[in-house]
């Protein structure tokens, strides 16, 4: 009984066992612990460090006394940042502006006057004055790194990333804008990641750490990172270094028992999504993905109250139902399961998997055989509809004589009992097979199966680029044994990437 399963939160991703793959939390995390972070590394550079700070309620004392030496607007700057200090923002505004009348070459009565605007969220007057204080004093660091902050602020990281590096370039080891460009890179990664750009996103987030090494958000976006491209073992790396410096990060919890669960490691994963519940137990997405494990397990009635926990947190998570039409459909309550997989599609109409898994369902019910087929052909009418540019020219030769060049698409190829009936194939075929497996890792027990062909792991891979690999090795006939099922990539078979293509043996129908 294996099937598809749902698409994770970003990301294009099947499995085994008809369940929806784990939800890969994407881009910056969202969680209390990074606000705090992001709190304490975005705060605005409080007043200089040169500038006096007496005592309200002791005039006699000797740095008062001192004070009163100083120029006048020192003791105005001085006096307005006590009283911002107790919360006086309007009152403290009145004295950097005097100060600033006082001497108008006073660069730190411009700054002082910009860091009440931020405060108070007027970010257009903070930078005029941000700037009045950088045309005073062209070294004024602190300057640099709080309009690095407001640029932050509203989204803008590059320029933010501009600003922190001018403060650096003249005091290297200024470390709030150290830590603060650090942030930055991490946001620039998280957008160039988004636009399909991973490796770029890849050198963003590893140049962020070079600012900042204990930076937790960067190596759990490196990881997420990683990930999509299949360097799994090091997306492991940077997801427990994220848990090492956040302990709180329940999302990396959840991301390694993602990557223990296709490795089929289902007791390691069942601990990384408890760890992750036992931090946040609204974690839907934990939830739903502990729904999935127990179903592999084989604990349906546990699987069935985890999904029903997640639909009780998220009443619009659809791969929770879809979860439960596979709990069902395992159960042999067909109608209940279509029910389930329907509302899927209602919340997420463009859940490719629940249209999978209700066709799979369909296959044992008492339904006519016309109507099976027909609500696969118009699944298959559907989704080619929605592949932009199938290959149209093949670069294979026409001799009637020649060696066939033959692929085959898999998922299962290394478990029983596929692998048994296509192994006599790729034993004694005299043609050149390609095996393209979408899984994780190889087996050491199926080598001697992955030696009696060129061998091509796609796990995780993008439909343009496996199409191109299929395309390049100029394949002439490519036969699809997952149909419907887990790990199927029918994607890449409506891309049309070889000139005969052909389903055989892994579907029921």
């Amino acid at each position: 009984r294996r099937g598809v399963l749902g698409t994770p939160a970003n990301e294009a991703n099947n499995d085994q066992d008809s369940i929806p793959a784990p939800n890969f939390v994407m881009g910056n995390v969202q969680r209390n612990q990074a606000i705090s972070s992001y709190n304490s590394h975005h705060n605005f550079t409080q007043p200089a460090p040169f500038e006096v700070h007496p005592t309200l309620d002791t005039p006699s004392n000797t740095q008062t006394t001192r004070s009163y030496n100083l120029p006048k607007e020192v003791q105005l700057t001085d006096y307005g940042t006590r009283l911002k200090l107790q919360g006086l923002h309007e009152e403290a505004l009145e004295q950097y502006i005097a100060a600033s009348e006082a001497n108008p070459s006073y660069a730190p009565a411009y700054y002082n006057i910009g860091v009440i605007f931020s405060e108070l969220h007027n970010f257009p007057a903070a930078l005029d004055a941000y700037k009045i204080a950088l045309e005073k004093d062209p070294y004024y660091v602190e300057v640099y790194c709080n309009i690095g902050v407001i640029y932050k602020n509203n989204k803008k990281p590059k320029e933010a990333a501009c600003y922190y590096e001018k403060a650096l370039a003249i005091c290297p080891n200024f470390k709030v804008a150290r830590n603060n460009l650090a942030i930055a890179l991490t946001d620039i990664g998280t957008l160039v990641k988004a636009s399909g750009d991973i490796s770029g996103a890849i050198n963003h987030y590893e140049n962020a750490l070079q600012y900042n090494a204990l930076y937790p958000d960067a190596y759990y976006n490196l990881g997420v990172a990683c990930c999509a491209l299949g360097k799994i073992d090091k997306a492991i790396v940077c997801y427990e270094l994220s848990i090492h410096l956040n302990p709180t990060c329940c999302e990396a919890y959840n991301n390694i028992g993602v990557i223990f669960k296709d490795r089929n490691n289902l007791e390691r994963a069942t601990e990384c999504f408890i760890s992750a519940l036992s931090l946040d137990p609204s974690f839907y997405q934990t939830l739903n993905n502990l729904s999935i494990v127990f179903t592999m397990r084989g604990y349906l009635d546990i699987a069935y109250q985890y999904a029903k926990d997640a639909l009780d947190l998220n009443g619009e998570c659809g791969e929770a139902y879809n979860n439960m039409g596979v709990i069902f459909r395992d159960e042999g309550r067909i109608e209940e399961a279509l029910n389930c997989f329907n509302k899927c599609l209602q919340l997420s109409p463009s859940s490719c998997n629940a249209h999978q898994n209700s066709l799979i369902a369909m296959n044992y019910q008492f339904s006519s055989l016309s109507d099976v087929y027909k609500a696969h052909q118009q699944w298959g009418l559907n989704f080619q509809q929605r592949i932009q540019n199938p290959y149209q020219s093949f670069h294979v030769s026409t001799d009637r004589d020649k060696t066939l060049r033959i692929g085959i698409f898999c998922a299962d190829l290394l478990i029983q009992p596929l692998a048994r009936f296509v192994e006599g194939i790729l034993k004694h075929s005299k043609q050149i097979i390609f095996c393209y497996a979408n899984i994780l890792d190889s087996y050491d027990d199926a080598n001697h199966i992955t030696r009696m062909g060129k061998w091509r792991n796609i796990y995780n891979q993008s439909m343009e680029v496996v199409a191109e690999t299929v395309h390049r090795d100029n394949i002439d006939i490519l036969i699809d044994l997952s149909g419907h099922m887990s790990g199927n990539r029918l994607d890449v078979i409506a891309k049309r990437p070889a000139p005969i293509q052909v389903s055989y043996l892994g579907y029921p129908n």
